[in-house]
């Protein structure tokens, strides 16, 4: 990290990333949470959420998903944080 002002930003971002998980409605979406107390200036320590690599459509399809219920859901959460907070975390 550069500056303090620029880690002082990074822990703003982290810390709203880990209230993600209250504010987000859906429960089909899931935001890892953060480990505080594993985690340092240098290492962010989340917890494990498996998973299927959004790229892997057969894993989907074979899971029973539809990749069109995905591509929606994402959209409506894209748009949700951008309407409801003005801003998009990834």
């Amino acid at each position: 990290m550069k500056d303090k002002e620029s880690y002082e930003n990074l822990k703003e971002d982290i810390r709203f990333h880990d209230h993600l998980y209250y504010i987000l409605d859906d429960p089909k979406i899931k935001v890892p949470r953060i480990i505080w107390e594993l985690s340092t200036k240098r290492i962010l320590c989340l917890d494990y959420l498996p998973g299927i690599k959004i790229n892997d459509r057969d894993a989907i399809q074979k899971a029973g998903i539809s990749p069109n219920s995905i591509a929606e859901l994402g959209a409506s959460s894209y748009l949700e944080q951008l309407v409801k907070f003005g801003f998009f975390h990834a």
